[in-house]
């Protein structure tokens, strides 16, 4: 039972780090200070909607040109984005620890990675 609030701290701890992070990926610069919670969370759902449509409107294009190509590569463009996220993910931990290094420089980089993200293998097709 002692250990209840130790397991409930870090577990905020981690929420709450998760939520800085996002909130330096999706904020305007002028906002990341005095953005809520739920305010990050809204950006967040709202970009990741944003991304996935992109995918979706080249993949109609080109589906009917390669066959099979959905099923196939979905996975793997599955598997790159969230590689893609993970290592947006390092960065930010990386530039974090960097100590001296300018926040504001550190949330233009993460959003450049964000979005730089490439697009799924059929948009490039198209190209």
């Amino acid at each position: 039972q002692a250990r209840k609030p130790l397991v409930e701290k870090k577990r905020r701890a981690r929420i709450n780090k998760s939520l800085q992070e996002l909130r330096l990926l999706v904020a305007d610069a002028d906002l990341q200070s005095k953005a809520e919670n739920a305010e990050v969370l809204e950006m967040t759902v709202e970009r990741v909607e944003n991304v996935l449509q992109n995918q979706t409107q080249g993949k109609d294009l080109t589906a009917s040109h390669i066959p099979n190509v959905e099923a196939s590569s979905r996975e793997a463009r599955e598997r790159f984005t969230a590689g893609y996220i993970q290592c947006m993910h390092d960065v930010h931990t990386f530039v974090s620890a960097c100590p001296g290094f300018d926040q504001t420089v550190a949330a233009e980089l993460l959003n450049h990675l964000m979005e730089s993200m490439p697009l799924n293998d059929e948009e490039r097709l198209q190209v």
